[in-house]
């Protein structure tokens, strides 16, 4: 089951990067679709820096807290000060959609929240340690297991909560994914 698609409108990060001369670099990262764990997600964003040649998107770096909080870092790679330093601040804006403007659709689900930004944008750093422990499966709670036996000689297991969500009779289970 993907954790990350575009049919969930978390498959992208917008980042924007202002250099000491004052030039902004805007770029939206985007993820294939597919199931992420907490390290597969931090290895594709890291390995999508490291594909932007010629720019300063090249030096983010995103890890989790070496304090062990479960938070992720969003930081500049200082390995190569003489071009790291000429970055002056790094944004991450999560009202964007992927084509950079304005998103209507429900921020709780959009790929910061996935990482563990609670407010819809940050900027004036350059170095952001997440608000909250980082879940990927944020956007995906819970599924259902569901079997029919075509003999619905059994009550419903789970009720939904609001009339306009259909369910199954044949649920078995809630499943909750683990990290």
């Amino acid at each position: 089951i993907p954790n990350v698609s575009a049919s969930l409108g978390n498959h992208f990060l917008y980042v924007s990067i202002q250099t000491i001369d004052e030039i902004d670099h805007t770029n939206v990262f985007v993820l294939p679709t597919g199931h992420y764990n907490t390290s597969v997600l931090i290895e594709t964003f890291n390995h999508l820096f490291s594909q932007q040649k010629h720019s300063p998107f090249l030096f983010l770096d995103m890890t989790l807290d070496p304090l062990n909080s479960g938070k992720i870092v969003l930081s500049i790679d200082e390995s190569r000060p003489e071009y790291s330093q000429q970055i002056k601040t790094v944004s991450l804006d999560f009202t964007m959609n992927q084509n950079g403007l304005p998103d209507k659709s429900d921020f709780f689900s959009k790929m910061g929240r996935m990482l563990g930004f609670t407010r819809k944008k940050y900027s004036g750093k350059i170095a952001y340690v997440s608000d909250i422990i980082m879940n990927p499966y944020v956007c995906i709670p819970y599924f259902y297991l569901a079997i029919e036996d075509l003999q619905n000689r059994s009550p419903r297991c789970f009720e939904p909560a609001f009339s306009q969500v259909t369910t199954p009779q044949s649920i078995l289970a809630r499943i909750v994914p683990q990290n």
